[in-house]
């Protein structure tokens, strides 16, 4: 062991002192009749000198496996010597000496079968060490004493001692395992020409996914380490698919993966209610967060029509007149005929609308659904209850009778609930505001054709000397307006 040591010693005194142009991987050792060749790992000579040859392989390798170098000899008939105790194999200490003992290897032939030390020329000799030999971050060196190689025939051998030294990388083993989502979610956020995608983090076995690539109908467009991206440029009246991939440390990109499709539309926002619409002088409106092209709308016959609908109706058309208002960022559609009481109509626009930036037409939800009121506004008055004059003004303390006339002009039952609102006080607008010093509410039903009357009585309060307000409400079993609602103020004394 101790010339071992020696040798060691010499070469990395060699390693220190000698600069000579490296030997690319592969170049066969030797200065007599056999040469030696390190087919595998791939290793490069780092000096030459005194009869030593001192190589170092590129890579580490993993201590989890076998450590194995493919060796192949050449020159004439077969080369003998080639055993154990001809080719060692040592661990390197941090003081740069071999150990005391060589690491058991096999030598095994091309066709897998042991060597029995006579190697027929240019054919490949494998050196194995058993993994349980082998540790990690360790330096090891395959020490090959070209002196005892020799020829059968002229005694010649290879003529150098011949050094591979390889090191072992940190032990961790390598990562395979993609990251996944045991369950994921990815959600968009649409503009005209743009969609934001937010997705949940996948996880992996080392904690999270280091990245993400995101697919645009199937090809990558970015890779990314946060939880949202956007996809700009999109074209108006296009559908894309989006699909979201997570990528470790390790480079593993994941099998599963998150999906959605999204239609890039110009829409119309309409702006208006879609119950309790007034069956006469409406005008509804559909509105765009880009210009509408006016030259284009100018040629279409029927950029918007309005008709009855639903189940069992025959759809029944209603003429209306449409123009471009707002900087022709949005369209008024007026009906030029009264609408049905407590009729379902549907607003359309033509799917040939193109909006100006780009010449896309509209796309997606192009029509509205909405409701007409049941009934007219009820007829309001307010009483004298002594005299059953019509109040002008009213006086504090003194009591009022207030009448609501509801008329039914459709065919069958009309049913509703008529709610009274007497409000007083500071913040009072004809509309909406101040207390409510009295509410009263009454279910009526009111056969077709017919009219029917309801009435409440209410004493203005004492400290009242401002103004008094009286709404009258018709209500449908769901809350919803079955007609306009009616205001009326009066001043106090």
């Amino acid at each position: 062991m101790k010339k071992h040591r020696m040798i060691l010693s010499f070469l990395l005194v060699a390693m220190l002192l000698f600069s000579a142009t490296p030997v690319m991987a592969g170049t066969p050792q030797g200065t007599g009749g056999i040469t030696v060749n390190l087919m595998d790992p791939v290793s490069t000579v780092t000096s030459t000198a005194g009869g030593i040859c001192v190589n170092t392989v590129t890579d580490a390798v993993s201590p989890h496996s076998n450590m194995q170098f493919t060796l192949r000899f050449s020159g004439i008939n077969t080369i003998p010597c080639v055993t154990e105790s001809n080719i060692k194999l040592y661990k390197v200490n941090n003081l740069g000496e071999t150990s005391g003992t060589a690491i058991t290897v096999a030598i095994t032939e091309q066709d897998g079968t042991p060597c029995d030390g006579n190697v027929v020329k240019d054919t490949n000799v494998y050196v194995t060490a058993s993994s349980s030999a082998i540790t990690a971050s360790a330096l090891y060196v395959l020490a090959v004493d070209g002196t005892e190689i020799k020829k059968i025939d002229s005694g010649k051998s290879i003529g150098s001692f011949i050094y591979y030294y390889i090191s072992t990388n940190d032990g961790a083993a390598p990562d395979t395992t993609p990251p996944s989502w045991t369950s994921g979610s990815l959600t968009s956020t649409k503009t005209e020409n743009s969609i934001t995608l937010n997705w949940s983090a996948a996880t992996d076995g080392a904690g999270v996914a280091e990245e993400y690539v995101v697919y645009q109908d199937g090809a990558p467009i970015v890779t990314t380490s946060a939880l949202t991206t956007t996809a700009t440029g999109l074209a108006s009246g296009h559908s894309y698919t989006f699909t979201v991939k997570a990528l470790d440390a390790a480079g593993n990109l994941s099998t599963d993966f998150l999906t959605l499709t999204e239609d890039v539309s110009f829409e119309g926002a309409f702006l208006g209610k879609t119950y309790g619409v007034s069956t006469s002088g409406a005008a509804l409106y559909a509105g765009f967060e880009y210009a509408v092209d006016a030259a284009h709308f100018a040629t279409l016959v029927a950029p918007a029509t309005l008709s009855t609908t639903g189940p069992g109706i025959v759809p029944s058309a209603v003429p209306v007149t449409v123009s471009l208002i707002n900087s022709d960022k949005a369209i008024r559609i007026v009906p030029q005929a009264s609408l049905e009481y407590g009729k379902t109509y549907e607003l359309s626009l033509s799917d040939q609308l193109q909006r100006t930036v780009d010449g896309s037409n509209i796309y997606g939800n192009r029509s509205f659904t909405f409701r007409t009121v049941d009934c007219a506004a009820p007829a309001l008055q307010v009483l004298d209850k002594v005299t059953s004059a019509a109040a002008i003004k009213v006086e504090a303390g003194k009591t009022y009778v207030v009448k609501a006339a509801i008329a039914n002009p459709q065919a069958g039952l009309l049913t509703a609930d008529v709610v009274f609102v007497a409000r007083s006080g500071k913040g009072t607008t004809l509309f909406y505001g101040g207390d409510a010093s009295r509410t009263v509410a009454e279910d009526i039903g009111v056969n077709a054709g017919a009219t029917q009357t309801v009435e409440f009585e209410y004493t203005v309060p004492a400290n009242d000397s401002e103004k008094i307000y009286f709404d009258v409400y018709l209500l449908d079993a769901a809350g919803r307006f079955m007609s306009a609602p009616v205001h009326m103020a009066f001043d106090a004394e």
